[in-house]
């Protein structure tokens, strides 16, 4: 079984990436910020060290956790940010593998693991390579406006807080081009290509 990780910056598409080869080759994704948040239910080790090093101010009425609101502290403080990963990212890692043997026992071909932390935690200790898709900023920001309906502001803040495309490019073996003139063809084709070359 191959485990190949994706990632890219926020509006790179790379969760559309990873809709596509799932839909067309089968490959079942694991997307690690669903896995983070699977970990963060109310009452959870993982929560429960997050309001003892952020507050209990970042706790909702029903003891969830307030995630814009943690958001906008860690997107604007790198300090803050290394924080919450030092606390997330241990038990998400430890997840996926146990997700990733689950899937090899039942014979797929590959598995994709979704992320956009690639630089931050040492996704080739499980993954065989690790795929960046790329956009130009221009492109994602025009995305984040459009699809989101982020703010200039907050696109400046979220880009601070992910990697630059140097960052990117000294942990990834390979990168997908999509532009908004990207057709989904020529998407499939650089999958199919990268997989191939891996196989």
């Amino acid at each position: 079984m191959k485990k190949i990780g994706i990632t890219g910056g926020a509006g790179s598409g790379k969760t559309y990436v990873c809709h596509l080869a799932s839909e067309h080759f089968g490959w079942p994704v694991i997307d690690s910020d669903t896995v983070t948040r699977n970990l963060m239910s109310v009452g959870s080790p993982m929560l429960e060290e997050i309001y003892e090093t952020f507050g209990t101010d970042y706790r909702q009425a029903d003891g969830n956790l307030d995630r814009s609101r943690l958001a906008a502290l860690v997107f604007s403080n790198p300090d803050e940010l290394a924080k919450l990963n030092a606390i997330t990212h241990p038990a998400t890692v430890a997840e996926i593998k146990s997700m990733l043997a689950e899937y090899e026992t039942q014979g797929a071909e590959a598995v994709i693991v979704e992320t956009a932390l690639a630089d931050r935690v040492n996704y080739h200790e499980f993954c065989e390579e690790l795929w960046l898709v790329y956009a130009s900023e221009e492109t994602r920001a025009e995305r984040l406006r459009a699809q989101r309906g982020y703010s200039s502001e907050r696109i400046q803040k979220v880009k601070n807080s992910q990697a630059t495309l140097a960052g990117y490019s000294k942990v990834c073996n390979r990168v997908i081009v999509n532009e908004d003139s990207t057709s989904k063809e020529e998407l499939l084709r650089q999958i199919k290509f990268f997989f191939n070359r891996l196989r």
